[in-house]
């Protein structure tokens, strides 16, 4: 009985030129988003909390929420060895 063989999975396959420019344009989006959240941290960049108390206000913002916390995973995943 004979199997059929998987296939092999098929491998992008791209110059060194075109790596290191991937790889320089993720650092230039990973530097940007850096310099970002420390403009957040420090200060210069702030929320609107004029409206916390409306009802609502709080779930109609957790999508923003949720977003800054994937762009913070992206980045710590950035950093990573």
């Amino acid at each position: 009985m004979m199997t059929a063989k998987p296939a092999e999975p098929m491998l992008m396959s791209i110059s060194v030129n075109e790596w290191l420019e991937l790889k320089s344009q993720r650092d230039i989006a990973a530097a940007a988003l850096r310099d970002l959240f420390a403009l957040m941290d420090e200060g210069y960049l702030v929320r609107d909390i004029s409206r916390d108390g409306e009802e609502g206000f709080a779930m109609r913002q957790l999508p923003y929420v949720r977003r800054l916390a994937a762009a913070h995973s992206a980045l710590a995943a950035a950093d990573k060895p």
